[in-house]
């Protein structure tokens, strides 16, 4: 109102001077009237004083409905009086004789009114519970320090994300099936090739600790009990350098922190398990949770086949203590067993047996979002037995410790380093001579530091600049071999900038080192020690995001992948022709045979249209167009486990009233293999008549046919006061699509016989039950 055009409403103080003296008397004059006049129009409501004792008092707590949590983050509404919650969802409230009506209010909550009618000098109880308004936003965003960090190739899931999502039956970490870059091994096989890069390229970490697998077999559920899990961050390249000694993708699962105000209690039941956790506070500042899964299917599989196995269960335990402000002290133990195979009759399993345990202890100090520190240790043990005789296992554990610090709001330094000692005993397979240089018993010892800056020249900016150091030393317990030490270092860059409010580019670019490594990381193989350096690889990414319209958003990302002495077998099937069956010393050695130091590349272009939740609707829908080369003995082709395409439509809607309907499909093209050719054999060393193998100069020439399956979910859910239940039914593989694995020629009475070969098409229907209190 400073403006020339309003300075005539502001009056001078003369003007004030004049009016104040002259309709004073005036206005004393018609107070008597004034009750009089005011009862023809509306009368505002009475200015009423009342002592405490005259008064009510009204006590409650709000929780959130269907749990006993309680929401300290409410507030109460109460004519025009607003009382917040304490940090127990607490409050307390004294209001004149009458009836009055209390608001409980909560973002992402429907609000819920209750009327109370006061009496002077009487006391109230009054309890709400909130339901979760999934049209409002209801899920929380994870912050980490003073700011959610955005890497640039992170994709981040979370809450209903991880557990509603149809073909994960309910686990968490199957969601990266439908992630992309993501190529399966095989529909069920819990390993992956990611951006070109082999499984064992691809790192599984858990609260900073190391795992080697992430589900159970033959599509069993995930090693960690699901309500566990609140967080996983996957990157499918351009992991920051806190993340080493991994030449492919990274996946790093957060658990959430135990009740500490009640006790709570989950259970699940399926047809092949059950599952359970239970949460109990000892104090205000101690807590101990345990979980588990237990399953039955090997008495189920016997009904049909009594000479069938398989059996699977895991555990986790965890203490949280919070002996002071800032600090915290956690304790936690997991592990997972599982075995496979045919039953004998003396009570043992002709079949693979694998298992692994951890225990961690862990320390960390938080000062608000300026300073976080973390120090920890954890040890544990990795086995996989293919025979009754021979198990491949390996001790292993060591500290890490690493720190936060945000002097500035523009500048974030992060520092840390880890060890890891392993202990590889004998296997067993002494005898087999030209495995002894690959699982032969040995020490080895990791170490690691890295350091990371984060910087926001801008508001529209962010820029990561991060470098890691590495040293391997391996030291046989056997003669005829030397011991061995590795160094390498890393750099790695990435940066993001908002060009406009709703459009980013990004881009990363690093290399990344990991010991040698058979193709498939099994719990106890460890690292090989074949004699020479480490895998590497050179990681490049472009990309952009779009904030679209209708809450979705758009992910592009251009990416090109270098890799270096690859441990990939490169054996040619076939009795002629093949080099490694020719050269006895190509066979004998394994640094020059069956696992020679391989080249390779891969490049491809990924789609991500996602709506996240907080919508009725969530989903994605995920393509990847991308192409894997390896160089191998007879010149480059596709490696073998190349997918051109690779595409999956993700797909949840809560319809209301506790139902929610969900729907997968996921298409791939077919893996590439070496056609065969045939021809009549007259060597009298050899096979006689026709005689058919793969064509060792047309090397992944050919493609197998494409694959595709569509999964669908059904979830109901029943919320009362203090618990809920859930049916969900879930039925994987509807379209009953058998799976193309591989091409062969198999010799008959009539000759040999060529084809696809396919695994039969696997259908799990699923019904299960699960209850929180």
């Amino acid at each position: 109102m400073d403006t020339d055009e309003h300075r005539w409403l502001r009056p001078s103080p003369s003007s004030v001077f004049i009016c104040v003296h002259l309709w004073l008397p005036l206005l004393g004059a018609l107070l008597p009237g004034r009750a009089m006049a005011q009862e023809d129009g509306p009368q505002p409501p009475p200015t009423t004083t009342t002592t405490i004792e005259e008064q009510g008092a009204i006590r409650g707590q709000v929780f959130e409905r269907g749990t006993r949590d309680p929401l300290p983050d409410a507030w109460i509404e109460v004519e025009e009086r607003v009382e917040f919650v304490d940090e127990e969802g607490r409050f307390e409230l004294h209001l004149g004789p009458g009836k009055h009506d209390l608001h409980a209010i909560l973002e992402g909550f429907r609000t819920e009114v209750v009327s109370v009618d006061v009496e002077a000098g009487a006391e109230y109880e009054v309890v709400f519970r909130l339901e979760r308004d999934t049209a409002r936003h209801p899920y929380e965003t994870v912050i980490h320090g003073t700011r959610d960090e955005q890497e640039v190739t992170r994709i981040s899931l979370e809450d209903e994300e991880l557990r509603s999502l149809p073909g994960t039956m309910g686990d968490p970490f199957r969601a990266i099936d439908s992630l992309p870059g993501v190529v399966p091994v095989l529909t069920g096989v819990p390993y992956y090739f990611i951006r070109g890069a082999p499984p064992a390229g691809t790192g599984f970490y858990l609260d900073g600790v190391r795992v080697p697998q992430l589900f159970h077999l033959a599509l069993g559920p995930a090693v960690i009990h699901p309500s566990l899990v609140d967080r996983i961050d996957f990157f499918p390249g351009g992991a920051p350098a806190e993340f080493g000694r991994y030449v492919g993708g990274i996946v790093s699962a957060d658990t959430r922190l135990p009740q500490t105000d009640h006790w709570r209690s989950e259970w699940d039941l399926r047809l092949v398990d059950v599952g359970a956790l239970v949460e109990v506070p000892l104090g205000d500042e101690l807590a101990v949770a345990v979980s588990g899964r237990y399953s039955y299917s090997a008495w189920l599989i016997q009904l049909f086949d009594p000479d069938a196995y398989l059996q699977y269960w895991d555990y986790q335990a965890r203490v949280e203590w919070e002996p002071a402000r800032h600090h915290r002290l956690t304790l936690f133990g997991f592990g997972s067993f599982d075995e496979a195979g045919e039953l004998n009759d003396d009570g043992s399993v002709d079949g693979p047996r694998i298992q692994f345990h951890r225990v961690d202890l862990r320390y960390q100090y938080r000062l608000g979002g300026e300073l976080r520190a973390e120090l920890g240790g954890w040890f544990g043990y990795d086995a996989t037995r293919m025979d009754e005789d021979a198990e491949i296992g390996m001790w292993a554990g060591g500290p890490r410790a690493s720190v936060v610090w945000s002097p500035a709001r523009w500048v974030d330094l992060t520092f840390g380093s880890d060890l890891e000692a392993r202990h590889f005993p004998p296997t067993g397979l002494a005898e087999y001579d030209d495995d002894n240089q690959l699982l032969r018993q040995r020490d080895a010892l990791l170490v690691g530091a890295w350091a990371k800056v984060t910087l926001h020249p801008t508001e529209d900016t962010d820029l990561e600049l991060g470098a890691r150091l590495d040293v391997h030393r391996v030291d046989p317990a056997e003669e005829g071999y030397g011991a061995r030490t590795d160094v390498w270092g890393d750099l790695r860059f990435s940066v993001r900038h908002r060009l406009t409010e709703r459009l980013w580019l990004k881009g990363s670019v690093g290399t990344y080192h990991q010991p040698q490594s058979f193709v498939i990381d099994l719990p106890g193989m460890g690292s090989f020690t074949v004699d020479r350096g480490p895998q590497s690889a050179y990681q490049l990414s472009q990309g952009v995001e779009v904030a679209l319209p209708w809450s979705l958003d758009l992910d592009v990302q251009v990416y090109y992948g270098d890799f270096h002495d690859l441990a990939e077998p490169q054996w040619e099937d076939g009795p002629f022709g093949d080099p490694v069956m020719e050269d006895p010393t190509l066979r004998d050695d394994p640094t020059q045979g069956w696992f020679p130091p391989t080249r390779g590349r891969s490049y491809g272009v990924e789609f991500l249209l996602r709506r996240k939740l907080g919508e009725d609707v969530f989903g994605w829908i995920a393509y990847t167009l991308g192409r894997s080369e390896r160089d191998y003995r007879r010149g480059t082709a596709a490696s073998d486990f190349d997918q051109t395409h690779v595409l999956n439509l993700v797909v949840s809607w809560n319809v209301g009233a506790g139902w929610r309907l969900g729907a997968r499909f996921h298409l791939r093209s077919g893996r590439p293999y070496t056609p065969w050719e045939c021809s009549t054999s007259t060597d009298p060393l050899g096979p006689w008549g026709e005689v058919c193998a793969p064509r060792l100069d047309a090397r992944n020439e050919e493609r197998l046919p494409p694959f595709y399956r569509l999964d669908l979910r059904v979830d109901k859910k029943w919320t009362f006061e203090t618990w809920w239940f859930a049916l969900y039914f879930e039925f994987i593989n509807l379209t009953f699509t058998a799976e193309p694995f591989e091409y062969e020629c198999s010799y008959g009475d009539e000759g040999p016989s060529c084809g696809v070969q396919e695994i039969p098409y696997i259908v799990i229907p699923t019904l299960g039950f699960k209850g929180v209190y």
